[in-house]
């Protein structure tokens, strides 16, 4: 199965850097960053307290209830799955300044919560609600797969880690924000997500490149019928946790949500020429 970018042969030379767009990813990474204490939050505890509705209140607390325990779930398996099976000490870099990101994205979510002081339950809705739980319990078993021997299997776990994961229930996990602050609500809170976001840009970018790359190198692609079964999945998973966890408020609805979740699914799809 294993090649060059797979091959563990010449992992302790780094130059010639064979891989240069994995190169490049780590070198953009690194004009993106930020601690979560520059950005001043104590506009948004008035605004969460004040002025949102009961229904924006219980939204908000559902997404950062499952962001916040999202990023741990990616550091986990880059660190514990993906880490490990590459060889290419190039993306062993730009894996490791990812699992710096997933750290400082958590950092952030936490930076948010303590100031908003919101309950110490917002840390294991996962626990109570199956519709979060699911999504983290399908996410460890599609992790599993990257560790097996074949390449179908690798291919599909990485496939949905940065294309559903990152692409797909990040990008749709941020917009209930994005529309209270359109509105002018939880403005910092925000802010701290546009900054999250331009990470989460650069990881789902170097996902296409390494699917690409992989393929390339062992003769190997999933098929048309095995990637839509995979989005499909993801899609139906985040549907029963979009019905269950985001209310109807001005300018966003678990319907609105599901939109962007679809457009996103084709966009992906093609990035990797399906």
């Amino acid at each position: 199965m294993s090649k060059q970018l797979l091959s563990f042969a010449d992992h302790y030379h780094l130059a010639p850097i064979k891989y240069q767009w994995a190169w490049n990813r780590f070198q953009d990474s690194l004009k993106n960053h930020w601690v979560p204490q520059e950005i001043p939050m104590g506009n948004d505890k008035a605004c969460f307290e004040q002025n949102l509705t009961e229904d924006e209140r219980e939204t908000f607390l559902n997404v950062f209830a499952t962001l916040t325990t999202s990023d741990l779930c990616i550091q986990e398996n880059i660190a514990e799955n993906t880490y490990k099976i590459i060889g290419a000490p190039e993306v062993k870099i730009y894996l490791s300044r990812q699992i710096a990101e997933e750290a400082l994205h958590s950092m952030s979510y936490q930076h948010v919560i303590e100031v908003l002081g919101l309950p110490d339950e917002i840390y294991t809705l996962y626990e109570r609600e199956e519709a979060v739980g699911n999504k983290f319990r399908y996410a460890n078993d599609m992790g599993q797969m990257i560790q097996k021997e074949d390449i179908k299997s690798l291919f599909k776990g990485l496939f949905f880690y940065y294309m559903c994961f990152e692409g797909l229930w990040f990008y749709g996990g941020f917009s209930p924000i994005y529309a209270l602050q359109r509105r002018n609500l939880m403005r910092q809170t925000g802010e701290q997500l546009q900054y999250i976001m331009r990470d989460e840009a650069q990881h789902v970018a170097f996902g296409v490149n390494l699917l690409t790359e992989l393929s390339k190198e062992t003769n190997f692609k999933l098929s048309q019928r095995e990637v839509e079964k995979l989005v499909m999945e993801a899609i139906l998973i985040e549907e029963a946790y979009a019905k269950k966890c985001i209310a109807t408020y001005l300018g966003y609805s678990a319907d609105t949500h599901m939109q962007q979740i679809k457009y996103l699914a084709d966009r992906r799809l093609r990035q990797l020429g399906y």
